[in-house]
């Protein structure tokens, strides 16, 4: 009976060993040192591709600097891959280029200027802009005293964050903001100092105010700096032209036969563009190191031919709402090529030390429970291969567990960086398997001119040559194992356009139309600008928190897909038509810590005139159609509709007792004879909400204008009326195409609730009705708008703001 026992006992731990050589034998056949020694052998050429690339001066797309990156890895490409394919398609891009000409002790300087991101789809009024030079400084309201700056072009620091609206624009539009980069000492000194993206807080905004915005070298305007400290008086002249284009833009994939499995293909990607708030200033060199290493990876596996087929993806438009990638997915769907398993995209920077493998990020924030990583056996052998590598991830982890949903730590990862944006999340959301390989990192000079090879190169040495078992051999170790490993076996994927459940890879279909009085019909517009934005709605607040260079869209109630303009934008076609490709629907199953994300869109368009300024804009009256919807269908097709307009921004939208951004309870643009809302009428319901204080209305300029707004008060959350603005009792009026800037919107607030409170109580006392403390308070109000008109006049700014904000906090009571 014993003898048996063993036998049996014998036979099986035969049976287990040979299961085990099975599984074990083909990983124990490579050679993963390898790659490791030719990675470590080659990080002179990682820093040699990023120099390169950094000093093309910017990579974002339209520039030339992107097109001689594209050519030089095209040609890269085509010396180290079997076919090198070409994707083109179109994106919007801002194009422009400025020159400043001044006179300063009878000599005449020609100075480069920088545009700076719109401010929506607004460029700045286009042509010549000619005026006095001042100097505000940070900007802030004091800086402004004894000035007179309507007619001016002001220099102002960039750090001044988004003061040029809060203060300069609320007293009186200038002619132009030149931010000068930030310097060290007197202004005789010729330091210039790098800024991170820390200081980009609200240069430009989401809020299609038509203000010329500028940058400046320091070394370019010192010259005037000095002689204004001298008391000087320096005139300037800018020319230029900016407009919206649409200008190509390229994938470039590379690829790779593999010896035995040659039916199907992994992805490795890394976009190569790169971005900054200032788009020509843009070198982007921490920004490559991705695109770097795949290059290099490229030169290993055709010399060291994979057993797997391996497509090298050289992605573009990343900040352009990962335009490169969704256009990617889509021609993988539809023509059905490749047969790509899974999709590593390598989001790296030398500011962090280690390495994350991510499943979802901040631009979709899609962490459904649909994508089955578990049973699609990649998180098993992932895991497998770090055990036998020995490789320790972000955090000290030897598994991608907590990473990878059902694991949480990937989301306190993203969370707390808003550049965790992962062109691989397109192509999980079709319901491929995407992992980005992520090296969190303050990554501090990304978005902005000093993302140079000179602070990258010391961040290199810092954090990858000087460490034995770096993230880039990792990555590279990882990588080899996915690519060779015959037994790494994943199901055939069905990519979904739609899922009620899981959401999809959907596409919006529109046209742009106006309203034709005269057929009763609507009429397609060609050429017009198509701004979309997502408001999500998610349990615990989670979401694409923006913040940084990017527009403030809150958390709480709106988010945008994050791209430079912290949107996605298109042109329409000769028939008006557009499309979006790669839109979310809701996933309403969501995961246990996140059990539905509600994706609702938000459409947006104009059309800008040879001036720059917007001549159509979204209608919101009676002929509106498609502004806000959600997607439920694989092809969603939508139509928005425009009309002829001009425009009135008004300033100073705040609570005026805690000067905080009004939570709105109420807001209606209604024609002022009748208070009635228009047949045509537009408005920036949302710039408030995104947290800034101004409020564009678009009006037909047979209409008088009115605003009317209530807002909750941030002590009870009662709703109170918080302003009546409507130019005293007459509206504002605007004529087509231009835009009416309403000078010390503070003031005429107070002014317009007085009036309107007057009357009313004029009413009742016509009725035998009277109160003592309501004259006196009428009559205090009275007074302060009295004096506060006074200081004004006096440009003593300071005295007339609080002044005027004690009127209006009086008129809130009384009415």
């Amino acid at each position: 009976m014993y003898k048996k026992q063993f036998f049996l006992l014998l036979l099986m731990m035969i049976i287990f060993s040979s299961i085990l050589d099975n599984f074990s034998s083909h990983v124990l056949d490579l050679n993963p040192s390898s790659i490791k020694n030719f990675v470590n052998n080659n990080l002179n050429s990682i820093l040699n591709y990023t120099s390169i690339l950094s000093s093309l001066k910017s990579r974002v797309v339209g520039t030339n600097g992107y097109y001689q990156s594209y050519r030089y890895i095209y040609n890269f490409m085509k010396n180290f891959s079997d076919h090198v394919y070409l994707q083109n398609f179109t994106l919007a891009m801002p194009i422009g280029s400025f020159n400043l000409t001044y006179i300063v002790n009878g000599k005449a300087y020609h100075v480069k200027l920088y545009t700076i991101l719109p401010n929506g789809f607004s460029l700045g009024v286009q042509g010549k802009i000619e005026g006095e030079i001042i100097y505000v400084g940070t900007g802030e309201i004091n800086t402004y005293k004894d000035k007179d700056i309507g007619d001016k072009i002001i220099l102002i620091d960039f750090d001044s964050g988004i003061n040029w609206l809060r203060y300069g624009c609320t007293l009186s539009i200038p002619k132009a903001f030149i931010f000068i980069e930030p310097y060290e000492g007197e202004t005789q000194s010729n330091s210039s100092l790098p800024f991170t993206r820390k200081d980009v807080d609200g240069q430009y905004i989401s809020v299609p105010i038509n203000v010329p915005r500028f940058f400046v070298k320091y070394n370019d305007i010192k010259n005037v700096l000095i002689a204004l400290d001298k008391g000087e008086k320096v005139i300037g002249k800018i020319c230029g032209k900016s407009e919206w284009k649409l200008v190509n833009a390229f994938n470039i994939i590379g690829y790779i036969k593999g010896k035995t499995i040659t039916e199907e293909s992994i992805i490795i990607a890394a976009h190569y563009d790169s971005y900054s708030i200032i788009p020509e200033l843009s070198p982007g060199a921490d920004e490559s190191l991705g695109i770097s290493l795949m290059l290099l990876l490229m030169k290993y596996f055709r010399e060291n031919r994979p057993n797997r087929s391996i497509l090298f993806v050289a992605l573009s438009g990343h900040w352009e709402g990962i335009a490169g990638a969704r256009i990617f997915v889509k021609k993988i769907i539809d023509n059905k090529t490749f047969n790509p398993k899974l999709f590593i995209y390598l989001a790296f920077s030398s500011s962090g030390e280690d390495l994350a493998i991510l499943h979802a990020g901040r631009f979709y924030f899609n962490p459904t429970s649909g994508i089955e990583f578990y049973r699609a056996n990649i998180v098993d052998k992932i895991n497998y291969y770090l055990t036998l590598l020995r490789i320790k991830l972000y955090g000290g982890e030897s598994s991608v567990d907590n990473f990878i949903y059902p694991g949480y730590s990937w989301l306190n990862i993203i969370y707390g960086d808003p550049l965790a944006i992962f062109d691989s999340e397109a192509f999980t959301l079709a319901g491929g398997y995407g992992l980005a390989f992520y090296v969190p990192g303050p990554r501090l000079y990304w978005g902005t001119p000093y993302d140079n090879y000179n602070v990258f190169q010391e961040m290199f040495r810092r954090n990858i040559l000087d460490k034995e078992n770096n993230f880039l051999i990792k990555s590279a170790m990882i990588i080899y194992m996915l690519v060779n490993d015959p037994g790494f076996d994943i199901p055939k994927i069905n990519f979904r356009l739609y899922d009620t459940n899981y959401g999809g890879f959907s596409t919006v279909r529109g046209k742009i139309v106006i309203y034709n009085l005269s057929t009763g019909w609507y009429t397609p517009l060609s050429n017009a600008i198509v701004r979309l934005r997502v408001i999500a709605s998610m349990p615990n607040s989670f979401g694409l928190g923006i913040y940084g260079g990017i527009p403030k869209i809150k958390h709480e109630i709106v988010e945008g897909y994050y791209s430079t303009m912290g949107a996605i934008i298109n042109i329409t076609d000769k028939n008006g038509e557009f499309v979006f490709y790669g839109l979310s629907p809701s996933a309403l199953l969501g995961t246990d810590y996140l059990p539905s994300i509600e994706y609702r869109y938000l459409i947006e368009a104009c059309i800008i005139n040879s001036r720059g300024e917007i001549e159509y804009y979204t209608d919101l009256g009676v002929h509106r159609k498609d502004i806000e919807f959600t997607i439920k269908n694989p092809i969603e097709r939508v139509n928005h509709v425009l009309f002829r307009c001009g425009s009135i921004v008004l300033y100073s939208i705040i609570e005026p007792e805690v000067l905080s951004i009004p939570k709105i309870f109420i807001i209606e643009v209604r024609d002022a004879a009748s208070h009635m809302i228009p047949q045509f009428y537009g408005g920036t319901f949302y710039s408030i909400l995104e947290g800034y204080p101004v409020f564009v209305i678009f009006s037909q300029p047979n209409i008088p204008t009115e605003l009317f707004i209530k807002s909750r008060s941030p002590v009870t959350g009662e709703p109170r009326v918080l302003l009546i603005l409507n130019n005293n009792s007459y509206g504002f009026r605007t004529r087509y195409g231009y835009m009416i800037h309403v000078n010390y919107t503070f003031l005429q607030i107070a002014q317009d609730m007085y009036n309107v409170n007057l009357a009313r109580y004029s009413r009742l006392v016509r009725e035998g009705i009277r109160s003592g403390e309501i004259e006196d308070y009428l009559d205090g109000v009275n007074t302060y708008i009295v004096e506060a008109r006074k200081e004004l006049l006096s440009k003593k700014y300071v005295s007339s703001f609080v002044l005027a904000l004690e009127a209006w906090k009086m008129n809130r009571n009384i009415y």
